[in-house]
């Protein structure tokens, strides 16, 4: 989430603030999220939404909350909503985006057969 943090804060152009985070996790190979998301696409379908992503998740205007506080918020919020967990990771982050189907993400990845529902199980 400090990537995404960043990448945003210092960015000319909007991006929907969990998109970013989503575009963020397919850039990182090595994250739990990415393994996950390795195990039920095609290398080359994980690119292809990438691009699919960064295409259409930048848009003009403001954001209504700063990146820095709205991150900050929502690393608490998933820390809640996993209470059960050890630690949070950014699985949990690829189950919850996926869950909100005002993201853009959660509408692309459906494309694909994939949903919180199939990461979960």
């Amino acid at each position: 989430m400090a990537q995404a943090t960043f990448d945003v804060s210092k960015s000319e152009k909007m991006c929907w603030l969990k998109d970013c985070l989503m575009l963020q996790i397919l850039g990182a190979e090595n994250s739990r999220a990415y393994r996950t998301l390795s195990s039920q696409l095609e290398g080359w379908q994980i690119r292809q939404l990438r691009l699919r992503l960064e295409r259409f998740a930048y848009h003009t205007g403001q954001h209504t909350a700063s990146p820095e506080v709205y991150y900050k918020r929502y690393a608490e919020l998933l820390t809640e909503q996993f209470a059960d967990a050890e630690r949070v990771h950014t699985e949990h982050a690829l189950i919850d985006i996926l869950s909100d189907h005002t993201t853009l993400s959660s509408r692309l990845f459906a494309l694909y057969g994939v949903t919180a529902e199939s990461i979960k199980s």
